[in-house]
C-alpha cells in the first residue's frame, strides 16, 4: 500500500518561473540604450578639443550640461523599461539611474577634458 505522501505527489515538476533576465533583443535594448548614455562623453571632448585654443563661452557649457542630462534620462527610462513594468518603480529607478549616468559622464568628460587641456599647455 501507498502511504498518503506518495499518493498526492506530482512527478512533473512546477514549472520554472520566468527571471528579469533580459533575453537577446532586449540585451541589445540594454547596450544600445549604454551606448546613448555615454554618447555625450566624445561630444563633450570633441568640443573641449576644438574650443581648447580659445575661451570657451558657458553657453557652450551650459548645453553640454542639458545634453548630457538629456541624454542619461533618455538612456535610464529605455533601460530600466526592460527590466520593470511597474509605472512607480520605473520612474523612481529611472531618475536615480539617469542622474547617476549624467554624473558620470560629467566627471568622464571633466576629468579627460583637464587631461586633453593639460597636455596642450592650455591656460
Amino acid at each position: 500500500m501507498e502511504s498518503n505522501d506518495q499518493k498526492h505527489m506530482n512527478p512533473v515538476p512546477p514549472p520554472i518561473p520566468e527571471t528579469g533576465r533580459p533575453r537577446g533583443d532586449q540585451a541589445r535594448r540594454v547596450v544600445l540604450f549604454i551606448l546613448l548614455g555615454l554618447a555625450p562623453v566624445p561630444i563633450s571632448l570633441a568640443t573641449i578639443t576644438v574650443f581648447a585654443s580659445r575661451k570657451m563661452d558657458s553657453q557652450i557649457m551650459v548645453l553640454l550640461l542639458v545634453v548630457d542630462v538629456a541624454f542619461s534620462l533618455v538612456a535610464s527610462i529605455g533601460i530600466v523599461g526592460v527590466f520593470t513594468r511597474k509605472r512607480w518603480l520605473h520612474v523612481v529607478l529611472s531618475l536615480a539611474l539617469g542622474l547617476s549616468l549624467s554624473a558620470l559622464n560629467a566627471v568622464v568628460s571633466v576629468f579627460t577634458g583637464c587631461l586633453l587641456l593639460a597636455g596642450k599647455g592650455g591656460h
